[in-house]
């Protein structure tokens, strides 16, 4: 009787699919920063508000990207 059946080989198949899947559902989703802006003194979503992102690197802080907030609208600069 052979060592590796294909009953085991079929195991085998389901293990390591099984794996895989799991492994890429625990990847964290791509540029998923966000930020809220709240001007407390009128409840509302702060405007003129410019938000820095950065990430620590090898050679210091790096910036990422940048938003300036105008209510609800957002101008992209990075």
């Amino acid at each position: 009787m052979p060592w590796f059946t294909t009953k085991s080989k079929e195991r085998y198949s389901l293990f390591v699919f099984l794996c895989f899947i799991i492994s890429a559902s625990l990847q964290p989703p791509p540029n998923s920063i966000s930020s809220h802006v709240l001007d407390i003194a009128r409840g509302q979503p702060a405007e003129g508000v410019t938000i820095l992102a950065y990430v620590e690197g090898s050679n210091g802080w790096e910036l990422i990207g940048n938003r300036l907030v105008y209510g609800l609208k957002f101008q992209i600069d990075a």
